[in-house]
């Protein structure tokens, strides 16, 4: 009868698992913390980068909602990239805000995002930034509305994310706000202040 096999082989269990050609998972799930955004910070981010922080946000919210369907079919960096492609981007964007209503249905939270709404708000952001305005003023005034829309679609979707945290108390979260966004959100509010201070200069010349 063949001895048992010696467990105690000073290996750990990831080395175990990479010398299987099994890959390790990093952070087990019990332990990840989810972000919490306050609607503010979206806001913010989506004003310091000029919109961009759309298809970002697009992107990180579609992987925290894969992580909570385990649904291996779902790419967030696709689907990022599926955002900024013409027509079909409004397709997906509706997408991101209905499967995050089937996600509170999930749960006891009364909140739910309106999805044709979202649609209908970017695409008068859209048509306003195809309008021609030749007067400056007129110009930062439509830049400020359209990203206001912006602004709120996004914080409406993270509105009903922080929703779903909040009715998940076994899932861990944080608010906290990070490094990179900081850093961000300074250079978005210097670059702003740069653009208006030459839009005042040019107004006063």
């Amino acid at each position: 009868m063949s001895a048992p096999p010696d467990r105690d082989n000073g290996l750990t269990q990831q080395e175990i698992d990479y010398l299987a050609g099994r890959a390790p998972d990093p952070e087990p799930e019990e332990s990840r913390i989810e972000r919490w955004r306050p609607g503010w910070l979206v806001a913010g981010l989506t004003f310091a980068t000029f919109g961009l922080y759309l298809f970002i946000w697009g992107g990180v919210h579609w992987a925290e909602m894969k992580r909570q369907l385990k649904d291996d079919r779902m790419y967030p960096v696709w689907h990022a990239l599926a955002i900024m492609t013409p027509i079909y981007g409004y397709f997906r964007l509706h997408a991101n805000y209905r499967v995050m209503n089937e996600l509170l249905d999930t749960t006891s939270s009364p909140i739910r995002t309106r999805p044709m709404l979202v649609i209908g708000t970017i695409l008068m952001a859209h048509l306003l930034a195809l309008m021609p305005i030749e007067d400056l003023l007129i110009q930062v005034l439509s830049l400020a509305a359209i990203l206001g829309a912006i602004s709120w679609i996004l914080h409406h979707g993270q509105t009903g994310m922080n929703a779903y945290w909040d009715a998940k108390p076994s899932i861990k979260t944080s608010s906290q706000i990070r490094r990179w966004e900081k850093i961000v959100l300074f250079m978005g509010g210097f670059l702003w202040w740069m653009f208006l201070s030459a839009l005042v200069f040019e107004m006063a010349t």
